[in-house]
């Protein structure tokens, strides 16, 4: 899990222990001690590092038990060694051998030894021996001979310049024959049973190749052909588009306020927009977009994956309009597949938004190697459906009729690298030297030879996988001469059954009469039929309907009971859809996303900023000079743009900003042209530089002028902080009597520990009054910090959670914003009826949790500075007015130590929330 060791790692560290000079003899005796009898399955898969595991710890010391068949040694890319495999029967003490074959029908049996009998397979000592079958005669009826071989004449329009047929012509014309063939199969012929006999169905059939993408070409043959097929540990499903249109989704429900990643999750086949539509919506049809994709955001952070792939279903139609499309099928099932494995992802490993976006990108990354059964792509949802899969992964399964269309075709590359083979001491090595090197030809020719007796054990894997019938085909290409089955049919024997790794094609009546033996020495067994010059399968196996009856099926009754208390959520989701309880509203924000907060409580630690209650006026406040000369103060921003888009614009560029820069105008220019370019925005970055530039210069509290955000270096900022803390346990099993914490109870803490002449005394009862009290809060809370700035102190910093504002607030003058509309007493009604002091309390749990594991003695009443509500329109530089202690724009609350202390316990279900 930890990434510092792999399989690899582990054998070779307990080799190590068992051969150390000192310790060695002592771990054998351990290991000896706990087992009494070792018995080894697919010993042929072994390497020399397991065997010599086993040899040193139990081989001569107790009873060891190896089984295998060498025959079906075809896993040396994983580093399986056959020679290790003789190496250890060499030094077996007996040899037991399994002559009864438990799979295959009488019938074939005997056409396999016909065909391979006696065979070595790669080495003297991996002979074919002669074996008996339990299954007496053939259970399949009506599909011909048990071995059927196709063979495929030489058509001069496929001739190429070497005499033989061009491979990629010949692959295409075995394709549909073997399509024509299958739907002739299906239409006629019979399997008997221990039920009975019955028609032959697709799910009875497999087609065995060597390459994915020969799996994926037999598919959309068949496909085309009307019969139902799937590709079994094919490519995965994370490697094709599907996953990274999941990838663009997440994207954007983790930053649904960020307009980019919106737009890209519009041209998805999610939501099915294209560029056209994108360029013509305007700025209404973007703004609903986004109001959509927050609705989306919203379903993901409270009912995860599933939910959202059935929200958008609904709204979108997805499944009717991507089936309308050419290969909407594929697409559509691919979606639905990747959102099945996000879904348990996320219960699984639980997983919010965030880390199942990461979790996502690791598995696009590991697709090209990726071998999980469950994320093989499904192309179609038939279950009973013919089964196209590798040789290699079909290795110990069964099917009864099988379908070979590649043992004729072998590429061997002129110049093979790197080279791998055993050297003279049985070592398996990797040559990556030149031609030029002393010794390459011998290390190439023993490559060659290594990798041809490989590749005749894997004709004996997929020739053995069949329980009634084997239908495979012959053809002179290109790629024939170094195949298996063209060496097994042509290549002379030597003594102990050794044949050549290259045999030429023979001319068309030696290959006749070759044919023409196997046939006639075979009993019946074996059959060789021409394949026509154009195999055209039909539209459907019978010509009309479906080959495969539709199952009969019911929907299970669902009897359970659903734990609806338990959800993730977030300040967005805990505040959706209330009314606000007054006419001044901050309006929606486009960074209530996915960011949750807790609060503190209203003592100042030592470091904390001095931020001073903001809406404490003192008398004659009407008369205040600094009120006055608020009022004729305009707001740099005031004529700049609003709405979701600017507000995301206006956050990227301050999370971007590297405020350490020499020339702060200049690099700010330079962000604000980056943003706006990227986001397609009209706005004149020199505008936006000049409205934002005042903002970076306002002192955050009067009492401490230099502390502005122009001189927060980037080591003392962090930007975009995602959260997710468990609630109440979180996935924790609770009992059903047992009732989570609740907002009620948060709210009555909340109430204990405002003082008196807060500006959010209030509060409290706006929370209740507005019906949000009594949601349960179990499960997860999310969130996301626009930023945490960490502030030098006498005794050490404090960390000050900062929430960026874009929001018009009312005035009597639109025209005419100025700092006065965001005096402080106009921005304690604009944070209570918005509900942004629930926020900034969440946050400031978040915050409390992370500093917990990452502040070296961490102190809450210390190292905990509040929030800071920054309304950047009432921002207007250093001259900005200060009003009763507090600047005009800046919102500040220090809940303190004991109420965030509290909360968080609350939200972790220890105890009621008490804040002794």
């Amino acid at each position: 899990r930890a990434r510092v060791l792999d399989y690899d790692d582990l054998q070779t560290r307990l080799r190590s222990a068992l051969v150390d000079p000192v310790t060695g003899d002592r771990a054998c005796a351990a290991l000896r001690r706990r087992f009494r009898v070792v018995m080894v399955d697919e010993f042929q898969d072994t390497d020399e590092v397991q065997w010599e595991i086993l040899r040193r710890a139990f081989h001569g010391h107790i009873t060891l038990v190896l089984i295998g068949d060498p025959k079906q040694a075809i896993y040396a890319f994983r580093g399986g060694d056959v020679h290790t495999y003789l190496q250890a029967k060499g030094q077996a003490h007996h040899e037991l051998s399994l002559d009864v074959n438990h799979r295959s029908d009488e019938a074939l049996v005997a056409a396999q030894w016909q065909l391979i009998g006696g065979l070595s397979l790669g080495d003297v000592d991996i002979p074919v021996r002669a074996v008996t079958a339990r299954h007496g005669g053939s259970r399949l009826r009506g599909a011909g001979a048990p071995l059927r071989i196709r063979r495929v004449p030489m058509l001069d329009e496929y001739r190429n310049r070497s005499g033989l047929m061009s491979i990629a012509d010949v692959r295409d014309l075995v394709r549909r024959d073997l399509a024509a063939d299958i739907q002739h199969t299906i239409g006629r012929a019979e399997l008997v049973t221990s039920h009975g006999t019955r028609p032959v169905a697709a799910g009875d059939i497999a087609v065995l190749v060597d390459r994915n993408s020969d799996a994926r070409d037999i598919h959309d043959t068949l496909d085309a052909a009307g019969v139902p097929s799937v590709v079994v540990g094919g490519s995965s499903v994370f490697a094709g588009p599907a996953a990274t249109d999941w990838k663009t989704l997440l994207e954007a429900l983790e930053s649904p306020q960020r307009l980019s990643l919106v737009k890209a999750a519009a041209i998805t086949p999610f939501l099915g927009w294209d560029g056209t539509r994108l360029v013509t919506a305007g700025d209404a049809g973007i703004d609903t977009l986004m109001v959509e994709m927050g609705a989306v955001a919203r379903v993901m952070r409270e009912r995860g994956v599933a939910a959202v792939l059935e929200t958008i279903s609904e709204t979108t139609d997805l499944a009717s309009r991507l089936l309308s499309l050419p290969g909407g099928e594929r697409t559509l099932t691919d979606l639905r597949h990747i959102g099945e494995i996000l879904q348990e992802a996320a219960r699984r490993e639980h997983l919010a938004v965030t880390g199942l976006l990461e979790w996502l990108r690791e598995r696009i990354a590991e697709a090209g190697t990726d071998l999980d059964r469950e994320r093989s792509r499904r192309l179609v949802s038939d279950a009973a459906a013919v089964q196209i899969v590798t040789v290699h992964r079909a290795k110990g399964l069964e099917y009864p009729i099988v379908y070979l269309p590649s043992t004729a075709d072998r590429h061997l590359p002129r110049k093979p690298y790197p080279l791998h083979l055993h050297d003279d001491e049985g070592h398996r090595v990797i040559d990556v030297g030149t031609p030029a090197d002393p010794g390459h030809d011998l290390r190439k020719r023993r490559h060659l030879e290594e990798e041809a007796g490989e590749d005749l054990r894997k004709f004996y894997v997929a020739l053995t996988r069949a329980a009634c019938a084997v239908v495979t085909w012959w053809f002179p290409s290109t790629n024939t001469p170094a195949s298996a089955l063209n060496r097994i049919l042509f290549a002379p024997r030597g003594f102990g059954g050794e044949i050549a790794e290259i045999t030429p094609v023979p001319n068309e009546r030696d290959v006749g009469a070759r044919l023409a033996d196997l046939v006639g020495g075979s009993a019946g067994t074996i059959a060789v039929e021409p394949v026509p010059a154009d195999p055209t399968p039909a539209a459907r196996p019978d010509g009309s309907g479906d080959p495969v009856p539709s199952p009969s099926v019911t929907a299970r009754t669902f009897t359970r009971s659903l734990d609806t208390g338990w959800r993730r959520t977030s300040y967005t989701g805990l505040t959706a859809g209330v009314q606000h309880t007054s006419s001044v509203t901050a309006g929606s924000e486009p960074e209530e996303e996915v960011t949750v907060d807790e609060p503190e409580p209203p003592a100042v630690g030592e470091g904390a900023l001095p931020l001073p209650d903001p809406g404490a006026r003192p008398p004659g406040a009407a008369l205040d000079p600094e009120l006055r000369r608020a009022r004729e103060m305009r707001s740099p921003m005031g004529d700049l743009g609003s709405g979701t888009t600017f507000g995301t614009i206006v956050h990227e560029v301050l999370e971007r900003l590297d405020t350490e820069a020499g020339d702060l105008r200049g690099e700010l220019v330079r962000v604000c042209a980056a943003v706006l370019q990227r986001r397609g925005a009209d706005v004149d970055p020199q505008e936006l530089a000049a409205g934002l530039e005042p903002a970076l210069h306002t002192p955050l509290s009067p009492q401490t002028p230099d502390l502005v955000l122009a001189r927060i270096p980037a080591r003392d900022r962090l930007t975009e902080v995602d959260f997710e803390l468990p609630l109440a346990g979180g996935d924790r099993p609770v009992a059903a009597e047992t009732e989570g914490p609740t907002l009620t109870q948060l709210t009555a803490l909340l109430a204990d520990h405002l003082p008196p002449g807060s500006p959010l005394a209030g509060y409290p009862e706006r929370l209740r009054s507005a019906g949000l009290t009594q949601q349960s809060l179990r499960g997860y809370l999310t969130g996301s910090l626009d930023a945490v700035l960490r502030l030098p102190g006498p005794h050490g910093p404090s960390y000050l959670v900062v929430d960026y504002k874009t929001n018009r607030l009312p005035m009597a003058d639109p025209a005419g914003l100025t700092a006065y509309d965001y005096r402080p007493a106009a921005l304690a009604e604009a944070m209570m009826s918005s509900h942004y002091p629930l926020q900034a309390l969440l946050y400031s749990v978040a915050l409390h949790r992370f500093l917990r594991w990452r502040q070296p003695g961490y102190d809450p009443a210390r190292h905990l500075g509040g929030a800071a509500y920054l309304f950047l329109r009432g921002m207007c530089g250093p001259a900005t007015p200060a009003v009763g202690g507090a600047t005009c724009g800046v919102f500040a609350w220090q809940p303190g130590a004991a109420l965030v202390s509290a909360v968080s316990d609350l939200l972790a279900g220890e105890g009621r929330g008490e804040s002794a």
